[in-house]
């Protein structure tokens, strides 16, 4: 059970890789520039270039909120705990008396043998997982900081492992989606699709013009 957050004024600061936001952004970029344009220009001014505006408003919002969610994100650590703010804005404060063990590992890529990446686990009880630092989003000097600040036990795992070698020796250290690639694809392709439905439900609910 996490405790109540404490004044984080005195603990030291970890954010994700600032690198991440300018990908995304370049990629954003790259992909709904030139799709918008090129439905702006065969919509306008005979098509239904309402449902693309509206599209594109609803597409600048989120990478909005989603940018404001990035950095925003942080974990703050001391001798006497660390505390976590999510992506999504959950926000998180265990003890140092909570915290059992630190793992210390690196995981394939998927199905790639050839590339690894560095993980952390902050658990507590039976292994349970309280923080998660991913080595696409923290870098290996932020891990570093953790292991030393926070003066508990680490296991270090001295070969590479899959996901599936680190679910079956710790279940419940991954996420759901980690270990079910083709269920997790599935259903993005169903927020896709019923997003895509639902943008067209509220142009039609408003009245506004789908066709000429």
């Amino acid at each position: 059970m996490s405790q109540a957050r404490p004044d984080l004024s005195s603990f030291t600061t970890l954010v994700p890789r600032r690198s991440l936001f300018r990908q995304a952004l370049l990629a954003t970029l790259a992909f709904l520039g030139p799709v918008l344009l090129v439905l702006y220009w065969v919509t306008i001014p005979d098509g239904p270039w309402i449902v693309v505006l509206v599209t594109h408003i609803l597409a600048s919002l989120a990478f909005t909120v989603a940018s404001w969610a990035f950095f925003a994100t942080g974990v703050w650590v001391s001798p006497t705990g660390i505390a976590e703010r999510g992506f999504f804005g959950r926000r998180t404060y265990f003890g140092i008396d909570e915290v059992t063990t630190v793992m210390l590992l690196r995981t394939f890529h998927g199905g790639d043998v050839r590339e690894t990446g560095q993980q952390l686990f902050i658990c507590g009880a039976d292994d349970t997982p309280l923080v998660r630092l991913r080595g696409q989003f923290w870098s290996d000097e932020s891990m570093d900081a953790v292991i030393e600040i926070l003066d508990v036990p680490v296991t270090e795992f001295t070969e590479s492992v899959t996901s599936e070698d680190l679910r079956a020796q710790y279940p419940g250290l991954l996420y759901w989606f980690e270990g079910r690639p083709v269920l997790a694809a599935a259903a993005f392709s169903a927020a896709v699709v019923c997003g895509g439905a639902l943008i067209y439900a509220v142009v039609i609910w408003l009245g506004l013009p789908v066709s000429a």
